[in-house]
């Protein structure tokens, strides 16, 4: 059990080190961009970017979720797997084109209702492109998590925020574009992209259609359109509400009180793309609950650790941006732990993705949206971004019950109670000391308090009898052989 969950981790530190860098890039460049743009024109690239993103939800189809599963889990030859790669990109092109072609045809209304300015219809162009030519990648990154390529996901990841980088800088700090400096280079890169595996990718299209993969593929996949449409929702139709209720100037420390959460964004997803690997691999395995049950325990103790010093640390954090932006700190505690709940999900729907009843997660994330939005009406005039971001988090903790509940009936996943309870009662005592018991006015005496805060969490979890003896037992293997 222990090699997989290695394994596991060593897919997903390596998916991670294909966002990891580009994120650190553009984390690095927060102070360049906020003195080259405006606290408002960072607003419009966050509508920009919620937009691309909700249109890649559709463009998509959770096409590429079910190549994973029918390439893996339901072709038996060659012959079928050749088949199910072909109907894929097919199915991919075909819907792409068509989202492509009405973003065209509707752009000034789109601008309109989204900007609120149709004269911003050349923002609503370049996302139809680049959302067009993200297909290409999108169909190749699918193949190279099948295949356990995570190194080459990594590097062509690297190579593309690299490219979007590097105009980016063209663009905004040179000659002084803004916000669509900022969206001329991430379409630049993902044109160059396409180009790049359009060769390969043509070459998966010589086994031709099939019906009967095209209705398992979207057997699969459509019920993760709405899924998709709601957590996109969940993440981004605050800044929309925020639009309507407050100035441009709060959607931009909105935003970049977002990005500084990103690092825990990045880790989830990371699992997200490693993980289907091996519950379609393992699922049918008699280990198999035991293994997912204790990566649930894992993930709750490794990734909660981080989360709580990336919360502790937020006010030290947010110094690395202009001054106009330091208010935006007062979000991240509440994003980082809305990203580790939402990581949750992935990792508790097993049952759901082995049987093959993702409408099931469909209807929760249909109710988790529409949760959503009611509560940012409600809180968001009155709380303005602080609103925003508490109703993200509530929403998210809610989420994984009812995916819990349904996907174990489906799948015997018994998780380890007694150990989730031990570190969850450790996380909100350290939570509870870093925000209201640390007395320091020093900031050098604040931050090395903080920091040995986060640091003991590993001890105590020793002393309250968190780990078994076998894994101590493994621990000072591995620490005796290093």
């Amino acid at each position: 059990m222990y090699r997989k969950i290695l394994t596991l981790i060593r897919h997903t530190a390596v998916y991670g080190l294909g966002s990891v860098g580009p994120r650190v890039v553009g984390f690095l460049l927060i102070p360049i961009y906020t003195r080259f743009m405006t606290p408002a024109d960072y607003g419009v690239l966050a509508l920009c970017t919620t937009t691309a993103g909700m249109l890649k939800i559709l463009s998509l189809a959770g096409i590429p979720s079910g190549l994973l599963r029918s390439y893996l889990h339901v072709a038996r030859s060659d012959e079928e797997r050749r088949r199910v790669q072909s109907t894929a990109l097919l199915a991919l092109l075909v819907v792409g084109f068509g989202v492509f072609g009405l973003l065209a045809g509707f752009r000034d209304v789109l601008a309109t209702w989204i900007f609120g300015d149709q004269s911003r219809a050349g923002f609503i162009l370049l996302i139809a492109v680049a959302n067009l030519c993200g297909v290409i990648p999108a169909f190749r990154n699918a193949n190279f998590r099948i295949h356990d390529q995570s190194t080459r996901f990594a590097f062509f990841t690297l190579l593309a925020f690299v490219i979007n980088v590097g105009l980016s800088i063209a663009l905004v700090v040179g000659l002084r574009q803004g916000a669509w400096g900022a969206m001329t280079a991430n379409t630049v890169a993902v044109i160059l992209m396409a180009l790049l595996f359009l060769p390969w990718s043509l070459k998966h299209l010589r086994a031709g259609l099939s019906r009967t993969v095209l209705r398992d593929l979207l057997a699969y996949g459509l019920p993760l359109i709405p899924a998709g449409v709601a957590l996109w929702v969940m993440n981004f139709s605050d800044v929309y509400i925020l639009r309507i209720f407050r100035e441009p100037e709060e959607i931009g420390l909105y935003n970049l009180g977002y990005r500084f959460g990103l690092g825990i964004l990045i880790l989830t997803n990371s699992l997200k793309l490693a993980y289907p690997k091996v519950f379609f691999t393992e699922g049918s395995s008699d280990e198999g609950p035991a293994l997912f049950s204790r990566v649930v325990t894992y993930y709750v103790a490794g990734m909660g650790s981080l989360c709580l010093a990336t919360a502790v640390f937020a006010p030290q954090i947010i110094l690395i941006a202009d001054r106009r932006f330091q208010a935006a700190w007062q979000v991240i505690p509440l994003v980082v732990f809305a990203y580790f709940f939402n990581g949750l999900v992935p990792i508790l729907q097993i049952g759901m993705d082995l049987r093959n009843k993702m409408h099931y997660y469909s209807v929760v994330f249909v109710l988790g949206g529409a949760l959503n939005v009611g509560l940012n009406l409600i809180f968001v005039p009155r709380f303005g971004m602080m609103g925003a971001a508490a109703t993200t988090l509530v929403t998210f903790v809610l989420l994984p019950i009812p995916i819990y509940l349904i996907s174990s009936r489906l799948y015997p996943l018994r998780l380890e109670w007694g150990r989730l309870v031990r570190v969850a009662i450790v996380l909100v005592t350290a939570g509870g000391l870093a925000g209201w018991a640390l007395p320091f006015e020093s900031t050098l005496a604040l931050i090395a308090a903080k920091a040995g805060l986060c640091l003991s969490i590993g001890p105590v979890l020793y002393l309250v009898g968190f780990f078994t003896d076998e894994e101590i037992g493994k621990l000072r293997s591995l620490w005796r052989r290093r």
